[in-house]
């Protein structure tokens, strides 16, 4: 599990390709910390570590993983957001995140408020129903709040703090972005379905 408060910035340094499954050597400080198996969140993207050294780690993702996100996309050289999971004893800033995308947002439009910036983003339709303004979501695994709920798309601000600890302050309109919807959400649509 997973806070959305991102640890490092890292850099995709190797991609390999093996069959339908791509291996990414990331350069990152974290890299020492982390043991074989361990989870980390790429991109938002829950990955188990295969390898590690003193600057770099590696990690596999799967045939479904890269249809579901933008890890396809990555290419040598891209920076990437990056979470270790979360321990027993640490501090909870964010919100609950699994690091199990939902689907893909695209970002339809950006405005600069001061040294903030307001992102609208769109989403498949199947996902709107859980956009609730105030609510949390957490977009390439950075946690945030909803501002506004659309037809098709929603609104969030990434205020200076988040702008330069993350990539955000570096997307681009139609730039696309992993998209992890609330689990309560889900839990409580599921648990919805059965009550008679």
């Amino acid at each position: 599990m997973f806070t959305g408060i991102i640890e490092d910035i890292g850099t995709i340094v190797d991609i390999r390709s093996l069959r339908k499954e791509k291996e990414f050597t990331i350069q990152s400080k974290i890299a020492p910390s982390l043991q074989n198996g361990q989870s980390v969140a790429v991109n938002g993207v829950c990955l188990s570590v295969v390898t590690n050294t003193t600057d770099q780690f590696k990690v596999l993702a799967v045939y479904e993983t890269l249809q579901r996100t933008n890890l396809s996309e990555l290419k040598k050289g891209n920076k990437v957001h990056l979470e270790r999971a979360l321990s027993l004893f640490q501090r909870f800033d964010g919100h609950i995140v699994q690091g199990h995308i939902d689907g893909i947002g695209k970002i339809k439009k950006i405005e600069r408020f001061g040294d903030s910036k307001k992102m609208i983003l769109q989403l498949p339709d199947q996902l709107m129903k859980y956009i609730v303004p105030k609510g949390s979501i957490a977009l390439s695994g950075v946690s945030l709040t909803i501002v506004e709920k659309f037809t098709n798309s929603f609104s969030v601000v990434a205020i200076p703090l988040t702008l330069s600890n993350t990539l955000m302050d570096h997307w681009k309109v139609h730039d696309k972005v992993n998209v992890e919807i609330d689990i309560i959400a889900k839990y409580v649509e599921s648990l919805a379905r059965h009550i008679k």
